[in-house]
């Protein structure tokens, strides 16, 4: 469908939801997803079971790879040591927001979150979560509404025997985007913690930003917008 504007991802996820039966599931997909035969199938299967509210499938990379598409909720510990570490040696060693454990791939299991690229919605975590947040343009969107599912009290699935294969983009090759997720990461954060919680939460970032500013200006762009005022979002 053609809604003749672009209000962000959430927006477009909302807008196809209202043309969907109450009792359907919803499949949602970026455009550069490449299904694998009968992962649909298997995604649905799962949400036949009652406590079930989203089902992800297993990601691959073009070259056949699995993708580290599975995530913990974010939290201060895990922000600062992807400051200090990286995101990639923080995941190795357990304090990252990635999960990167080759074991975690092989089994079904319930996850905090998972990257929103491809995902399933299930009838009943549409009747009890309802829409997405349209405030998320792009980046978070995915994070607030599978925390939503948990807090309903339905689980997010990880089903790899379901597969999916990821063409993607990078995001830290693009300061605008960067930036923009950078809002997002905070604009999220705050909704749950205190002020002071979200001023360290702003300072790990900031601080992954300023230790590779040398980098890119991807990391520039990053420290920018961790230190911009929230009232100066809006026009950028």
């Amino acid at each position: 469908m053609k809604t003749g504007r672009n209000d962000g991802y959430a927006a477009a996820i909302n807008a196809a939801t209202a043309t969907l039966a109450s009792n359907a599931a919803l499949l949602v997909l970026n455009p550069d997803i490449r299904l694998l035969p009968g992962s649909i199938d298997r995604l649905l299967r799962r949400t036949i079971e009652p406590d079930v509210g989203v089902v992800v499938p297993q990601m691959r990379d073009p070259d056949g790879t699995i993708a580290m598409s599975l995530r913990r909720e974010p939290s201060l510990l895990r922000m600062w040591a992807q400051a200090l570490l990286g995101p990639v040696q923080a995941a190795r060693i357990g304090l990252g927001e990635m999960i990167a454990d080759p074991g975690a791939y092989q089994k079904s299991r319930d996850v905090d979150w998972a990257t929103g690229a491809a995902l399933l919605v299930s009838p009943q975590a549409r009747a009890r979560i309802g829409t997405w947040d349209e405030s998320f343009f792009l980046y978070s969107e995915e994070v607030d509404y599978q925390r939503r599912v948990r807090a309903s009290g339905l689980r997010v699935v990880y089903e790899p025997s379901a597969c999916v294969t990821h063409i993607g983009g990078d995001y830290m090759q693009s300061p605008m985007l960067a930036a923009l997720m950078t809002r997002n990461q905070i604009r999220y954060f705050r909704r749950h913690h205190g002020r002071a919680e979200t001023v360290l939460f702003r300072g790990a970032i900031a601080a992954f930003g300023l230790l590779r500013a040398w980098r890119s200006d991807t990391h520039r762009a990053i420290l920018r917008a961790a230190l911009m005022p929230v009232g100066l979002w809006r026009k950028c």
